[in-house]
C-alpha cells in the first residue's frame, strides 16, 4: 500500500521477522512476502463489540480502546532479550 515501509528492500526476507501493525482488517494483508516470522497487531478503537471477531481472525493481538504504542514496545523488548 501506499505510504508501507517496503519488505521489498530488503535483499532477502526468509530470515526476517516483521511486526505489522494496522487500524484496519486490510492492514493485516499488508505483509505479503515470505518472511520468518510475522506478528499482526491489530488496535480496534471503534465498534469494538461488532468488529473484535474478524479482529481476531486477522491480527495475532488485538488492542483495545486507546492503549498507545506501548504494548508493541514490551513485546519489542521481550523478543530482544529472548533472542
Amino acid at each position: 500500500t501506499e505510504g508501507s515501509v517496503g519488505l521489498a528492500q530488503l535483499e532477502t526476507t526468509e530470515d526476517k521477522g516483521v511486526i505489522c501493525i494496522g487500524d484496519s482488517l486490510g492492514d493485516a494483508e499488508v505483509v505479503d512476502v515470505e518472511v520468518a516470522e510475522c506478528i499482526r497487531i491489530g488496535y480496534l478503537n471503534t465498534a469494538v463489540d461488532e468488529r473484535l471477531g474478524a479482529f481476531k481472525e486477522k491480527f495475532d493481538i488485538v488492542l483495545t480502546g486507546d492503549r498507545g504504542f506501548g504494548p508493541v514496545l514490551d513485546l519489542c523488548y521481550a523478543a530482544c532479550e529472548f533472542s
